[in-house]
């Protein structure tokens, strides 16, 4: 990894480390709320920015978060400040995976996405920080993004992390035609704003429409949901895809009773990045409630 602030890369060097995942844990070295540096992992380079507590009294958990594109879930340009606000309402290092950046279709974004998680999870656990202590927290299609390793990483044997927290996801592919979803036909007529950025968003994504009968795109295809982590699912009433979220959360839940399902009244799709202090504070009582259980 490497300080983007401080240093040049070598691209003609194939390093995997620039900068030690224990510097950009440990606050105290940064000495600012936010730092921004580079993952390189053979010729690809991902962008990750740190966020800092006010006070990191434990490396307990951390959380790393999977953002959404910003024009689907109308957080565009908001991610640094809804990221810092999670770190400092849930006192926990967060770690931002900005790789929307990267322009790929599937599921070249998947792999790059998956790639660094794991590498990331690797490195903490060399620090004693291991996948039981991650959470995977995503919204929109970086929730989408967050099942979708799920899905890859259980096929490969492998663990990522111990919780996941899954925010207005998308999940479905119902977003060209009649959908089964009530919420879609419903609320959609309303907040066509949504549907018609999901759809765009799966246009320039994916490679053909059979690419949504593939769970690593649509996570509803998924059929076993055994070894899923312990999740968290929270919709908005009025997003039109609040009953996919409901669907995935009671897929989960049968299979994992620990997890849970949440809808909060009167938000659509995006309300992370509303400014309403009272839904705020309940969402993150939520958040770290489920995360202390």
């Amino acid at each position: 990894m490497q300080n983007v602030e401080n240093d040049k890369i070598d691209f003609h060097k194939k390093y995997k480390l620039y900068k030690s995942v224990y510097e950009i844990i440990h606050p105290a070295i940064s000495k600012k709320n936010v730092s921004s540096y580079r993952i390189v992992l053979r010729d690809d380079l991902l962008p990750l920015l740190v966020f800092y507590p006010k006070k990191v009294s434990s490396l307990e958990s951390i959380i790393l978060f999977v953002p959404g594109d910003g024009e689907v879930s109308g957080c565009l340009n908001r991610y640094s400040d809804i990221c810092y606000e999670i770190s400092t309402h849930c006192d926990r290092l967060v770690i931002a995976i900005d790789y929307f950046d990267l322009e790929r279709r599937f599921p070249d974004s998947l792999d790059m996405c998956y790639k660094t998680i794991l590498y990331l999870v690797d490195e903490l656990e060399k620090l004693s920080v291991t996948s039981d202590n991650v959470i995977l927290m995503g919204d929109s299609i970086g929730a989408n993004l967050i099942s979708a390793m799920t899905i890859r990483s259980l096929h490969d044997n492998k663990k990522i992390c111990s919780k996941e927290i899954l925010l207005y996801p998308v999940l479905s592919g119902e977003y060209f035609g009649n959908s089964s979803y009530e919420s879609i036909n419903d609320k959609g007529k309303i907040d066509l704003l949504t549907i018609d950025r999901v759809r765009s968003f799966f246009e320039k994504y994916i490679n053909d429409k059979n690419d949504l009968n593939n769970p690593l795109v649509c996570p509803l295809c998924e059929t076993n949901y055994k070894k899923f982590p312990t999740s968290m699912i929270i919709t908005g009433d009025l997003d039109p895809l609040r009953d996919e979220g409901c669907e995935y959360a009671s897929r989960l839940i049968k299979d994992n009773p620990h997890s849970e399902y949440a809808n909060i009244l009167l938000v659509s799709h995006g309300f992370l990045g509303l400014n309403d202090t009272e839904m705020k504070n309940r969402l993150y009582q939520m958040i770290n409630n489920f995360i202390l259980k």
